[in-house]
């Protein structure tokens, strides 16, 4: 069970820098599932190796949220050299 999670947080983590982030969506739904088919007495056991798949869950959202600035920002200059290169070439 417990390397399940560790193949889908490996998985999750390698989905993350593909361009078809649905593949990453459904396994962050499947680690959330395989998360909450774990019995509470599992949960309680195991309460150090859940803080450390949470602490690396919240890396891949943080990466995730990083990504998500960086082609914001990408777009947005994108955007700003179109209006340019038209103003040029009406001069």
């Amino acid at each position: 069970m417990l390397d399940k999670i560790d193949s889908l947080i490996s998985q999750l983590e390698a989905a993350i820098d593909e361009p078809n982030l649905e593949k990453a969506l459904n396994l962050d739904r499947k680690l959330l599932d395989e998360i909450k088919a774990t019995d509470e007495i599992s949960l309680h056991e195991n309460a150090t190796y859940f803080l450390s798949v949470a602490a690396k869950h919240q890396n891949i959202i943080n990466k995730v949220d990083d990504l998500k600035k960086q082609s914001f920002k990408n777009i947005t200059q994108f955007n700003k050299n179109q209006k340019n290169i038209k103003k040029y070439q009406n001069v």
